[in-house]
């Protein structure tokens, strides 16, 4: 991944540019998103030709209740999946425990809205008993189940998925929203559920199987799900619920404070922001599943989001600033006169939200998620306290006040945490964290590195020098042993010569590479320990084992290592490795195709 963003100027590097999954996920993801609030803003145009404003406000109140307990019911799994899907032997099992929790904590949590509805919010009590009900708790756990979909899709790396899901969505919404205007505001509550029903079991019974072969959805639990997905999902869970409740109460505490109407004027000005939110919002899942992936890469990768990011974002935002009042026009005059203001608002707070949404997708891919609560609860907190006290004074311009000061003051916070998490990360590295030669000393740590290597990473890292019981043979050993000692230069140059160095974390040996030469040819091998991983420890070893076959005069290095062991083909190619033939390999039973890379260290043809 380059940091540069160049515009394509060819058929070549308009593919290699699709061909990357991260800008390939990021369209899909802006087509899957940013398609629904663009052809959602129709929808809702629509609607206000036919339905009056109080009757908008009602359902709008409805929708931000569906959405706050479908954001509630999903409990951080949508992350989860995201994180294990990749490694997961057995991912049908995984997501239909995902999906079996998802619907029962659903439908739960509706249920429990309806019955206390008089408690939460007067102004919806009349759900109670009403054709409402039922319908309310089959769109709450639609969504929710659409949703982690959705995040399945980008967990396969096939976000075009989720966009077919949300293409139906969205233009089912569109055909309906005429046929049911003499139901009032139970026809525009169902003609806005009953297409996102539709699409999840068309994502549940079609896309899925397509795209797993041998899915099929069955009700299951399974206790790792909780034990191993929780851990890592909760946090986020909280940290999401955080971030999304402020636009999810903003609509019900307008309906409960200032009046129906004015929760319509709100909803049809926000839905219109939200088309900006989309960018960061999708580029940031991008980045953070692209960098689950390449964690190794992963300023590299959020350096190139931000600026993709941008590079739509801007034009967007004059778009917007230039034209705001006309768009408002298209739902009616009172939507202009009474929503302008606060649109103009909650599209300049687009800017520091994107920084925020940013840090917190670096965040997720490092597993940080303390910061991540904290700045979503700084967030929530400003946002909501500030509404109530602006609302009464500024109307729901008040909202876009509190909301624009809540990111800004997100911004500070989150860029006072990266600087002082820089500043201390680079005072660690220079402190603690070296690379240098090993000598026989650190023969026993070596190799005890060696024999902790999980199952599949001595699968990757064969063949070499090394096996589970330590050295292959007795005359390798020798070698092996004395290239560790200042008698390595007295070795005959037609036996091979090792140099080996390893890099050191507080005096613990982390990870190690090798060359192993002969005459003017050499092989490599290196590996990290997985806790150490995603903070370019291999780039270096592999630089520094380059640097020493330069000094050599070396001609070239060649390597093979297997086609499923993505992250080390990438870092390989990043030092300039060329494939020059495939082959298979047998290990344990099983044989795997393999590539064999070359690095041509002279202008020596091969």
């Amino acid at each position: 991944m380059n940091a540069k963003i160049q515009i394509p100027r060819s058929w070549k590097e308009l593919k290699e540019h699709f061909g990357d999954p991260l800008y390939r996920n990021s369209y899909f993801l802006l087509l899957a998103t940013a398609i629904p609030s663009i052809l959602g803003f129709v929808f809702w145009m629509i609607a206000a030709r036919f339905y009056t404003p109080s009757e908008i406000g009602i359902v709008a109140a409805l929708i931000s209740a569906i959405t706050l307990l479908a954001g509630f019911s999903r409990l951080g799994l949508e992350f989860g999946i995201i994180r294990y899907l990749p490694n997961e032997p057995k991912k049908g099992e995984l997501i239909n425990s995902c999906l079996t929790i998802i619907v029962l904590v659903s439908a739960l949590l509706a249920l429990v809205f309806i019955i206390g509805s008089d408690i939460w919010t007067r102004s919806l009590s009349f759900i109670k008993g009403s054709e409402f009900a039922p319908l309310f708790i089959v769109f709450t756990v639609s969504l929710a189940l659409a949703f982690f979909q959705n995040m399945t899709f980008l967990a396969f790396r096939r976000a075009e998925f989720g966009f077919f899901q949300a293409f139906t969505n969205s233009g089912l919404k569109l055909a309906l929203v005429p046929f049911f205007t003499s139901l009032g505001s139970l026809g525009l509550f169902i003609a806005w559920g009953l297409p996102t029903v539709i699409a999840m079991l068309l994502s549940l019974f079609v896309f899925m199987p397509y795209l797993y072969r041998g899915y099929f959805p069955m009700p299951r639990v399974e206790k790792r799900v909780v034990n191993e997905m929780f851990h890592f999902s909760f946090g986020n869970y909280i940290a999401e619920n955080l971030w999304y409740l402020p636009s999810r109460l903003f609509p019900l505490l307008i309906i409960s404070i200032l009046s129906a109407e004015m929760t319509a004027y709100f909803y049809i000005a926000w839905s219109i922001a939200s088309i900006l939110y989309v960018i960061p919002s999708v580029v940031g899942d991008s980045l953070f599943a692209e960098g689950s992936y390449n964690r190794e890469n992963l300023k590299s990768v959020a350096i190139s989001a931000i600026k993709f990011a941008f590079l739509i974002l801007i034009p967007a935002l004059l778009f917007i600033f230039i034209f705001g009042d006309k768009i408002l026009l298209l739902f009616g005059r009172a939507y202009s006169e009474n929503a302008l203001d606060l649109l103009l608002i909650l599209v300049s707070a687009v800017v520091p939200f994107t920084f925020v949404r940013f840090y917190v997708a670096v965040q997720r891919v490092r597993g940080k998620v303390r910061d991540i609560v904290l700045s979503y609860l700084l967030i929530a907190a400003v946002s909501i306290g500030l509404c109530y006290l602006l609302m009464p004074v500024k109307g729901i311009a008040g909202v876009g006040i509190a909301w624009l000061l809540a990111q800004i003051l997100a911004l500070m916070f989150v860029g006072f945490r990266f600087i002082t998490t820089s500043k201390s990360q680079e005072r660690e590295r220079q402190t603690v964290t070296f690379i240098r030669e090993l000598h026989l000393k650190n023969y026993f740590a070596l190799r005890k590195l060696v024999k902790g290597m999980p199952e599949e990473d001595m699968r990757f890292f064969h063949p070499s020098m090394f096996n589970q019981h330590g050295l292959i043979d007795i005359v390798d050993l020798a070698i092996f042993l004395v290239s560790l000692t200042p008698l390595r230069n007295l070795i005959p140059k037609i036996l091979p010569q090792y140099y080996v160095v390893g890099y050191f974390y507080s005096d613990n040996l982390t990870g190690f590479a090798y060359l192993r030469f002969r005459c003017e040819s050499a092989s490599l091998g290196i590996y990290v320990d997985k806790q150490y991983r995603g903070h370019g420890i291999g780039s270096l070893l592999m630089q520094n084992l380059i640097d020493y076959a330069k000094k050599r005069k070396l001609s070239y290095i060649g390597l093979t290592v297997h086609r499923d062991n993505e992250k080390a083909i990438k870092l390989y190619k990043s030092h300039g490795f060329k494939m020059v033939s495939e082959g298979l390999e047998e290990w344990k039973g099983k044989k795997y195709e393999t590539l064999t890379m070359i690095l041509k260290i002279k202008g020596v043809g091969i």
